[in-house]
């Protein structure tokens, strides 16, 4: 048995993913808890577009980039309203098929 908070389909705008989805989401994280976003679906449905989205305007970008900046943005607020300190770590990974590894997207980007 599975809970879900929200189940989009491949006819709901990438706005209205994003804000459905991050809100909640950043409002723990801030609050000190792990976050988790899983976006599901077979091949060619539109996962990455939902997760990384497109630059071609801000209501195109995926739930990963607006996170990010979302999240930066309410530390800056947080930092200049309390004496607050922050460590952030993300991890972004893909799962293909059974029996293939599981990806990180995010590995070409890492600081060692």
């Amino acid at each position: 048995m599975f809970a879900f908070d929200q189940i989009y389909s491949r006819d709901d705008d990438q706005s209205g993913v994003v804000g459905g989805v991050l809100p909640d989401i950043l409002q723990a994280v801030l609050g000190g808890t792990d976050g988790c976003v899983m976006c599901f679906g077979g091949s060619s449905m539109g996962k990455t577009k939902t997760m990384v989205g497109s630059h071609t305007a801000e209501s195109e970008l995926g739930i990963m980039p607006t996170a990010i900046s979302w999240l930066y943005q309410a530390i800056s607020h947080l930092k200049v309203n309390k004496a607050s300190r922050f460590s952030v770590r993300v991890s972004a990974v893909v799962v293909d098929a059974p029996g293939k590894e599981v990806s990180d997207v995010l590995g070409d980007f890492a600081q060692g």
